[in-house]
């Protein structure tokens, strides 16, 4: 991150993506996050983009999304959720 915050100017960058050693990971995800981001408005530009775990062996079950940090602690939120559930579904989207 650091490299990259150094070196921004220089290649362009914008973000920096971070993610588990362990990610079961396709370049669709990269390719739909760059178009949402190209396409944000100017007041927006600053945004972090997040995203969810899900189960591999459960793809509806939504393992975490939007965890914090508290003075060395991770929080973890919107835990074990069933996406097939409507109710966690309006949940997952309001942050």
């Amino acid at each position: 991150m650091i490299e990259a915050i150094a070196e921004r100017e220089k290649h362009g960058l914008t973000h920096i993506v971070l993610m588990d050693d362990d990610v079961v990971f396709t370049h669709h995800a990269l390719e739909r996050a760059y178009v949402f981001l190209k396409l944000l408005k100017t007041e927006h530009r600053d945004i972090m983009l997040g995203g969810a775990m899900l189960r591999l062996d459960l793809p509806f079950a939504q393992f975490a999304a939007g965890e914090t940090w508290a003075v060395g602690e991770i929080r973890f939120n919107k835990v074990n959720y069933n996406l097939y559930e409507l109710r966690y579904i309006r949940n997952a989207l309001s942050w």
